[in-house]
């Protein structure tokens, strides 16, 4: 065996030579994982990337928030110390990736590689030792070796730790050894060669996943590598490829490098339908944003829509957080397999994504618009009924996260606030929610007409001053101007709103426009904070939501050049969760679905209009 691929030499393309060339995956940057799967392999793990080095690759499990750093693995190319935990020294290694295949270099020569065999197996091979270090600070786990019964071949180690799922090591090739097993203490699995390699399946253990009763290990193992190293590199490679080409149907047969990128951001957060999760979902991120929080799904889902057999996935996305919907028609922050989060809740801009929905995929059926009209149509009433102060027709939130901009300048001070944006979003939810209703026979549309023609009303009457959409306190009545972007996202309900209200909000939008986009917070503004979340960084969703509005109201040109300028700032700094609005340099977690699947949402919206 080599570390080469296939005799042929056609591990990373087809014999024929007509193949998407294969992407490089930057694994300080993107998880490389496989869809479905909750196993990832990057350098950073934990909130913000704390819990690791960022030195070595960490096997790193999603069950837990913000990913759980099992181990570290290093390959000896030069002897190793006592384990201490994480490594802190500088790598003796390299890495290069592609979607399909992870490789530890050496002086520029593979001595590892990893593919997955399916979401729940790793499999590595290599011609150089490769520890896997623990770190009880970071994760407390335990391992063991199993005593080996007389006509087992193979060697196995097990791991495991709270709330994880466990894993088993299974040696096809070399052996397998321990130091500080039993002991919950700082401990390492090494796999050495024999005859010069090593072959490892790591298996992540579920009493979900099936198998045959009574099998041995050396059986399991048989059965799993009968399908070879390269066939499964192979295998995981087409899956990718036909994934890409389906999210990108303008691409007509080979996709742009940096739409394959964004659709690997795609592929690598999606995790498979599990504990709280009950559909296939694509996470925020497998880098540490890994749940689903309930609004980012909404640009996810948009994304999906485009793959022509994704339909049932873009739904399924779109309404993941109603499965926990209240009686009183809540939804909750977040979700994640084994958490839900109910501290806040997250805006209605279900109607503007239905919207887009449609425009994408008309053909949904009515059984399916009927799931989606119910359960958004509770959400709606939520914000109607229980939301709602005596003395303002407008609905208030609890606290900035509600809206989405967490720490947006227009949530200084006061939390509960009825705000401009929460209005034009329950617009065009009840505007949307109407046509529904007309097109289901449901006959319920005079309430929403009614709903939406109140709120119109009271969002001018109550908010706007003449010259900008005040915050005002949900405790008090008291009006303030604030100097965030949020005030302008009434542009998406533009074709409601008049003319002159229209032309002064656009017109004032030139104060945030940099040469990325739009910052959230104006630069000249003392406020001003170049990494400061929603208090000036440029964001993939307040740009998408924006440029509708622009468009919606008429000013193309201006439509057209923010798309332009956000494809630009892609390029720069990347899927990042947001991005510095001077620099364009990607800031926080750098591998984010929501950026990666609003830049297809526009890069297939931008062929339509001739843009690309």
């Amino acid at each position: 065996m080599t570390l080469n691929g296939h005799a042929n030499g056609h591990v990373n393309g087809h014999a024929n030579g007509h193949h998407q060339p294969s992407l490089p995956v930057d694994v300080f940057t993107v998880p490389w994982s496989y869809r479905g799967s909750y196993i990832s392999l990057s350098t950073l793990a934990g909130d913000c990337g704390l819990l690791t080095p960022n030195i070595d690759v960490a096997f790193v499990s999603q069950y837990k928030p913000y990913g759980a750093p099992c181990f570290v693995l290093r390959p000896e190319v030069v002897p190793l110390p006592e384990p201490s935990g994480f490594h802190t020294t500088p790598s003796p290694v390299t890495y290069r990736a592609t979607p399909q295949k992870l490789e530890w270099l050496h002086h520029g020569e593979p001595v590892a590689e990893a593919t997955f065999g399916n979401d729940r197996i790793v499999r590595m091979r290599g011609t150089v030792a490769m520890s896997f270090d623990t770190d009880m600070e970071k994760l407390r786990s335990y391992i063991y070796e199993p005593p080996k019964p007389s006509q087992q071949a193979r060697d196995v180690v097990e791991w495991s730790s709270i709330g994880l799922m466990p894993f088993r090591f299974v040696a096809l090739r070399g052996k397998l050894s321990t130091i500080g097993a039993t002991t919950y203490e700082n401990g390492r699995i090494t796999v050495a060669p024999t005859d010069g390699n090593w072959e490892l399946l790591i298996h992540e253990r579920n009493p979900t996943e099936g198998g045959v009763y009574g099998e041995t290990i050396d059986q399991w193992a048989d059965r799993v590598s009968s399908v070879s190293f390269d066939q499964s590199v192979e295998a995981m490679k087409d899956a990718f490829e036909a994934y890409a080409a389906g999210m990108c149907p303008w691409s007509e047969g080979r996709v742009d490098p940096l739409d394959l990128l964004a659709c690997y951001v795609m592929w690598t957060s999606t995790a498979r339908a599990e504990g709280f999760v009950e559909t296939e979902a694509v996470l925020m991120s497998k880098l540490w944003m890994n749940k689903v929080w309930s609004w980012d799904n909404c640009f996810n889902a948009l994304a999906l829509a485009a793959h022509k057999d994704h339909l049932q996935g873009s739904i399924d996305n779109l309404l993941l957080p109603f499965t926990h919907q209240l009686p009183d028609g809540r939804i909750p922050d977040a979700m994640m397999y084994n958490e839900i989060t109910w501290d806040f809740t997250k805006p209605p801009i279900y109607g503007w994504t239905l919207e887009r929905l449609l425009e994408i995929r008309p053909e949904i059926t009515k059984t399916q618009l009927k799931t989606i009209y119910d359960k958004v149509g509770k959400f709606t009433d939520m914000w109607l009924i229980h939301r709602r102060v005596e003395g303002s027709e407008l609905s208030f939130y609890a606290h900035g996260n509600d809206s989405g901009w967490d720490n947006s300048t227009s949530f200084d001070g006061e939390k509960l606030v009825v705000n401009a944006d929460l209005a034009s979003h329950l617009i065009l939810q009840t505007d949307v929610l109407s046509r529904l209703s007309k097109r289901l026979g449901l006959g319920e549309e005079a309430k929403w007409d009614a709903e939406r023609e109140r709120l119109i009303a009271a969002l001018i009457k109550e908010l706007w001053d003449g010259e900008n959409f005040r915050v005002k306190s949900a405790r008090t009545g008291a009006t303030r101007k604030s100097t965030s972007l949020l005030q302008y996202v009434p542009l998406t309900a533009a074709r409601f709103l008049p003319k002159e209200i229209v032309d002064k909000m656009i017109a004032d939008l030139q104060g945030f426009l940099t040469q990325w986009g739009l910052a959230t917070e104006p630069l000249e503004s003392k406020e001003y904070d170049s990494d400061g979340y929603w208090r000036g960084p440029i964001w993939a969703p307040s740009t998408i939501i924006l440029e509708s509005g622009v468009r919606e109201a008429g000013y193309t040109e201006f439509a057209d050049d923010l798309k332009k300028r956000f494809f630009k700032l892609c390029v720069k700094g990347g899927f990042a969760e947001n991005y510095d609005a001077i620099t364009g340099e990607g800031h926080r977690d750098l591998s984010h679905t929501w950026s990666s699947s609003i830049y297809l949402v526009m890069r297939r919206e931008a062929a339509l209009q001739g843009l690309n």
